[in-house]
């Protein structure tokens, strides 16, 4: 079995709309069927070594997302030694992508972004406007597959 997979395939290369198969979860695995995913407006990179005093940070901005975005899904089939330990029970997480509602961890990360992005550790997408507003919407995912490389693409609903 395969599934549709988004794909940055080198630093700065080229987005792609490709397939990938579907792993078989090992133990202490999950399997987790995405549902709906939506890119993050803000896509980053945390370049070089951690350093000491970094890695609250990295964990932080790695694990909360600063920018709207998210994902939705469902877990598979657990592995028998995770069924044991969950003994029957439900989680259920909700991740915000808000400054607003992720306060504490997005205080961190907007007081240090100026510094990232003048030291080139933290790297903006550029844009490329998709044409039509919302009649353009067919035509971005063969944009992705064709010629928006390593660029975000942007559709604004009044065309």
């Amino acid at each position: 079995m395969s599934q549709g997979a988004f794909m940055l395939l080198a630093k700065g290369g080229k987005n792609e709309v490709g397939t990938r198969s579907i792993p078989t979860p090992q133990a202490t695995q999950v399997l987790v069927k995405v549902a709906a995913a939506a890119i993050n407006p803000v896509d980053h990179k945390i370049a070089g070594a951690p350093t000491s005093g970094s890695e609250p940070h990295g964990v932080t901005l790695l694990t909360t997302p600063p920018a709207t975005g998210g994902h939705y899904g469902t877990v598979g089939p657990l592995a028998d030694d995770l069924k044991a330990k969950l003994g029957g029970k439900t989680n259920c997480h909700s991740v915000f992508g808000s400054s607003q509602t992720d306060k504490p961890p997005s205080i961190l990360f907007w007081k240090i972004l100026t510094q990232w992005l003048r030291e080139g550790k933290l790297v903006p997408n550029n844009l490329q406007l998709v044409t039509g507003g919302l009649d353009g919407i067919p035509e971005a995912p063969e944009l992705s597959k064709k010629e928006a490389s390593g660029v975000k693409l942007v559709i604004h609903p009044q065309g």
